[in-house]
C-alpha cells in the first residue's frame, strides 16, 4: 500500500500495475492531486485512510469559505474589529452551507461518559479544532468524494475500499 499517495496519476497507474494499492486521504475533496488519482485509479486498487491528524476533509472548505467571505465584505463604515467579526461569521455560514451541500446526511456518534449521542456535522464541526485535524470518522467524507468523482454510488465505494482493506490487513477484520 502506498500510504497517502501524493504522486501523479501515471505513477499511481504504474504502481497499481505492480500490485500496489493506492491510499487516498480524506482531503481528496479539495486537493486536486488526490482527486485526479482517485478519479483515474480503479476502485479495486483504492483504500481510504484518515492520515490523522493531517489531511482533514474540511480544511480546504474552511479556507475557501474565508476567501468567499472576504470578497463580500460590507462597506468601509465598519471598524476593523467589526469587519473581522463580520467576515468570521460569514465564513462560518459559507462553510456550513458547503458541508450541508456536500455531506447532507453526515452524522457522528459521540461517546461521553458512557453515553452515545448522534450529532449533526454542523454540531460536530462547531469546534475549530475539528475542522483542522482529521479523525477516523472522516473516511465517510472521502468515500463520498470518491463516489462523486467516479460517478458511482457511495455504497459501492465503501464496499470496494473495505474489501481492499480486508485484503491488506486481514488480522484487523478477524
Amino acid at each position: 500500500m502506498l500510504h497517502c499517495f501524493a504522486g501523479t496519476v501515471d505513477e499511481a497507474i504504474e504502481a497499481v500495475s505492480r500490485g500496489y494499492r493506492i491510499s487516498v486521504p480524506s482531503s481528496v475533496g479539495y486537493r486536486k492531486k488526490f482527486a485526479d488519482v482517485a478519479r483515474r485509479v480503479d476502485l479495486s486498487s483504492i483504500v481510504v485512510e484518515t492520515d490523522s491528524p493531517y489531511h482533514s476533509p474540511f480544511v480546504g472548505h474552511w479556507k475557501a469559505a474565508k476567501k468567499a467571505a472576504r470578497r463580500s465584505v460590507p462597506s468601509d463604515c465598519l471598524s476593523r474589529t467589526d469587519r473581522d467579526c463580520w467576515v468570521a461569521e460569514q465564513q462560518r455560514e459559507v462553510f456550513f452551507a458547503e458541508i450541508d451541500r456536500r455531506y447532507p446526511d453526515l452524522e457522528f456518534d459521540l461517546s461521553r461518559d458512557g453515553v452515545t449521542e448522534t450529532v449533526s456535522a454542523r454540531q460536530h464541526l462547531a469546534n475549530d479544532d475539528r475542522r483542522r485535524e482529521n479523525e477516523p470518522t472522516f473516511v465517510r467524507c472521502a468515500a463520498t468524494e470518491i463516489a462523486t468523482l467516479k460517478g458511482v454510488d457511495g455504497r459501492a465505494v465503501c464496499e470496494a475500499t473495505t474489501a481492499n482493506a480486508r485484503k491488506l490487513f486481514p488480522r484487523l477484520f478477524e
